[in-house]
Order: C-alpha cells, then structure tokens, then sequence
C-alpha cells in the first residue's frame, strides 16, 4: 500500500499515509454577521473568522448579512481506531470492508497510475452470485430480507466481481 501514499482529490479528498486511511470532506458553515458583531465568541479579521476553530482562523465569504465558510472534516477510514478491515486483492485493488451492524460491507478500492476508484457494493436484488456461499444467514429486518454472508477466501474466486460492484468513482493523485 505504502507505494499509493498521497492525496486523491475529486468533490473530497481521500489521504493514503502510513497510519491509515482518511476521508477529508468540507462542511459549509455559517454565522450571521449580527452574532458577530454583538460581541459573541467570534471576530472577524482581514478576512478570517476567528472563533470558530479551536486552533485555526478560516477564510469566509459575506453574503447579505451572513459569513460562510467551510470547515475541513477527516473521517478515519482505516486506521488504529477504525473497525474498518482493508485486504489486498492484487497489487492495484483492495477490498475495504466497513463494519456495519455487527457484518462487514466490501467495497473494492483500485489504484492505478495515480488514479483511486471506488466502487460500492450495489448489485440486483434478483441476483443469483451468492448462490455458491455456503454459509448464509437470512434475517427479516422491516420491509427487507437481509442475507449475512461469510464465504470462505476459496468462494471469492468463483464471485463475478463487476457484478457485486456499482460504477467506479475516481479520484486524482494532487501530489
């Protein structure tokens, strides 16, 4: 993985460095400009806010009475805290499994010439695929029949991966 290290960028960020993996998305904040100026916790200055970050100032646009600005968010993926589960498939792809309800849901994370794909596990409900795991388990949740599966590493070589998979979505390396 180590050779994969660095930043992928398309609407949010995904990091790839030694001690995990991260999603960095922004969160659009704002606070109006009467709050501001009423002595609250916040203080505007040569085009920063202060006060909403314990340890940084953030840029932010006025519009009407309003300053908007955008806050960075780091989600661990996989990482010492994480319950997540990453495991090598090939060279290039990776089955990253979240943990989900007490099972794990896979999706497969490829890179390839500084491009990260991903694409979620999404297949037809009338599917067939999963027909050759022996180990199941079928629960009734609401209006849903959830099948909890548990194949062996042997079953993954007869499952049709473009099947259980949905469209890639890819990310570009930025440094």
């Amino acid at each position: 993985m180590h050779i994969h290290y660095g930043n992928y960028k398309s609407d949010i960020y995904f990091e790839l460095s030694p001690i995990g993996i991260f999603k960095i998305s922004t969160m659009i904040g704002l606070v109006s400009k009467d709050s501001v100026n009423d002595g609250g916790k916040c203080i505007v200055r040569n085009n920063y806010i202060f006060g909403i970050h314990e340890t940084d100032s953030i840029p932010f646009t006025l519009q009407g009475h309003r300053y908007y600005f955008g806050i960075r968010h780091r989600e661990e993926v996989i990482g010492p805290n994480s319950k997540n589960v990453l495991s090598k498939v090939s060279n290039q792809s990776y089955l990253l499994n979240f943990y989900k309800d007490g099972g794990y849901v896979p999706c497969l994370f490829s890179i390839v010439e500084g491009t990260l794909a991903i694409q979620y596990f999404d297949y037809e409900s009338d599917t067939e695929m999963f027909a050759m795991v022996p180990s199941k388990v079928k629960k009734q949740e609401q209006f849903l029949t959830v099948v909890q599966l548990n194949p062996a590493r042997a079953d993954f070589t007869d499952i049709n991966f473009s099947e259980m998979f949905n469209t890639e979505r890819k990310y570009q390396i930025t440094n």
